[in-house]
């Protein structure tokens, strides 16, 4: 797969990053922090039912901090289909994670940034709980992005499960719905993967009830799959 321009610099930037990744992590136990890295290359980039690279393959990049206090920070990065002059996506969040009455809950504040294009940035807030029934784990996630200079408010909110089987495998389905910059758009994820050590194969069919001109074929069913490292 060849690179952008604009999205090689995001994966140089995490491919350096990653061997001081794990001397960090080593380092910051005994402090209570964490410092983690992951690097995947994917079949599409699918956002919420949507393709953001034209149904082609995306290299996507991240880096974690997390604080035993549950705040934690983090960079993620993919190179996308060309939008408004950007060929790829970066996004830095911040958020807090915790427990309460058997729940575990995050929240976090995400910014949607597109390095070469103008007026396409935005915040996002979300939030997550999750839940154990038996060897299920119950997921309900909530994302809300305010009306804004470069985006109308929108809210997208989802149901899913999880479970994890033996040898590292887990099996997930997510029903999402979004009201806002789509109307009234809602989106299937049925997934399966697997982790060998570092090595993380996943395999998902995802699909979405939108259909308009300007999505053309980004918005049909696909069978995604994807195969990478964390660290």
């Amino acid at each position: 797969m060849l690179i952008s321009g604009r999205g090689l610099p995001i994966a140089v930037f995490l491919l350096a990053f990653w061997p001081a990744s794990a001397a960090a992590q080593a380092a910051s136990e005994d402090t209570g922090s964490a410092v983690s890295a992951s690097i995947e290359l994917v079949s599409d980039y699918r956002f919420r039912g949507v393709s953001l690279s034209n149904r082609k393959p995306a290299l996507q990049a991240g880096a974690e901090y997390s604080h035993s206090s549950g705040l934690f920070a983090g960079v993620w990065g993919s190179t996308l289909a060309e939008t408004g002059g950007a060929n790829a996506e970066v996004d830095v969040y911040v958020g807090y994670s915790g427990s309460a009455a058997g729940l575990s809950y995050t929240v976090t504040a995400a910014k949607y940034m597109y390095p070469g294009a103008t007026g396409l940035a935005y915040l996002e807030l979300q939030s997550e709980v999750e839940a154990p029934l038996g060897p299920v784990t119950a997921l309900l996630e909530v994302a809300y992005t305010p009306e804004q200079k470069n985006a109308v408010a929108n809210l997208y909110t989802a149901a899913g499960a999880s479970y994890e089987g033996p040898h590292g495998t887990t099996v997930t389905a997510k029903l999402g719905r979004e009201n806002g910059g789509y109307r009234r758009k809602w989106d299937l994820e049925l997934g399966l993967s697997r982790s060998f050590g570092p090595v993380a194969l996943r395999a998902a069919y995802v699909v979405t009830n939108h259909r308009s001109a300007q999505l053309g074929k980004d918005g049909k069913p696909t069978l995604l799959v994807g195969a990478g490292l964390e660290f």
